[in-house]
């Protein structure tokens, strides 16, 4: 999850500075497995926005209208290869590796097709003709199937037949890493711990009983703090960032380890949770009775639905 926040980020900063990668691949990262913190490498080809240094990427990896000569790599295509590398991240299978793939009949045309002529995502919800193969691509239908409906949603959204046309048309309509954030940042959010197993799973905020992922049983709803960016899931050691209480503060490289406040356990009574101000200002907050206490940096809210905050800008409600 870190991995693909990251990214993400690395590659908003550098598009709305007015460059490109170009040949955005798998190659191109080093990815710590316990923190997900990444270094990105190779950059010798990013160039400013639509000038092109003589590289057109990396085969599976390019744009169609980039491996058809239409256009070459820019903004767009980069968008193209980054909804790949979240899929692969994610789904540990490539978003277009399906039924359709007969490379060991004839590897030239299958690529080209695949990639290229007839690119058809794995999970398009209206062409089912180049679904996984079960056999082959059974890490893309065992974790596609984990994940909210948000998440499935902006993939579909990604690899829409409109938005990847060998021709070009619609590529300017690809997902945005600023929708990629948010969506991520949501899918963050809704992470929470099985009471059965102890693992992670997701849990969809707007229902109060979910399946967990790994062991299968159900649980409810654990409490969330509401904002208006949107529901956290409180466990121990979560943390409630500033982009997510600041309307002013846009999800960026530099803001996704800000935060302000984080979850804690009572030392004597570990069964006890609290919200603890890391932040900066301090917090209001107010009790279903009408009562009203500030909350300094340093100090804790118990967690208690019902409770209301006031973080300066904006207001949530444990619930």
């Amino acid at each position: 999850m870190n991995a693909a926040l990251q990214i993400t980020a690395s590659f908003k900063k550098l598009h709305n500075l007015g460059f490109s990668y170009q040949d955005l691949n798998d190659g191109n990262f080093f990815i710590n497995p316990e923190s997900g913190d990444v270094l990105i490498c190779d950059n010798d080809n990013v160039a400013p926005d639509r000038q092109n240094l003589g590289i057109q990427g990396k085969p599976k990896y390019m744009a169609p209208e980039v491996v058809h000569a239409t256009n070459l790599p820019d903004t767009y295509s980069d968008r193209f290869s980054l909804a790949v590398i979240l899929f692969l991240l994610f789904c540990k299978s490539h978003p277009l590796d399906g039924l359709k793939d007969n490379n060991r009949i004839d590897p030239a045309k299958n690529a080209m097709n695949l990639y290229c002529l007839n690119p058809i995502f794995i999970f398009d919800p209206v062409d089912k003709s180049n679904r996984p193969n079960p056999y082959i691509h059974k890490n893309a239908l065992l974790f596609w199937s984990i994940y909210p409906k948000h998440i499935q949603d902006v993939f579909i959204k990604a690899f829409a037949k409109e938005h990847i046309q060998c021709d070009g048309n619609g590529r300017e309509d690809r997902v945005i890493e600023k929708t990629w954030l948010k969506e991520l940042t949501r899918l963050h959010s809704e992470l929470a711990i099985c009471p059965f197993c102890g693992e992670e799973t997701f849990f969809d905020t707007q229902t109060e009983r979910a399946k967990c992922i790994n062991c299968g049983k159900p649980f409810d709803r654990p409490a969330i703090l509401r904002l208006k960016s949107g529901d956290i899931i409180l466990e121990p050691e979560r943390k409630i960032y500033l982009y997510q209480v600041d309307d002013s503060v846009d999800i960026e490289s530099e803001s996704l380890d800000e935060d302000v406040g984080v979850v804690i356990r009572n030392k004597n009574n570990p069964k006890i949770w609290g919200l603890r101000n890391t932040g900066k200002k301090t917090w209001v907050k107010h009790t279903p009775q009408g009562k009203e206490e500030t909350i300094e940096n340093g100090k804790v809210i118990p967690i208690a639905r019902g409770l209301k905050i006031s973080f300066g800008s904006t207001e949530g409600e444990i619930i």
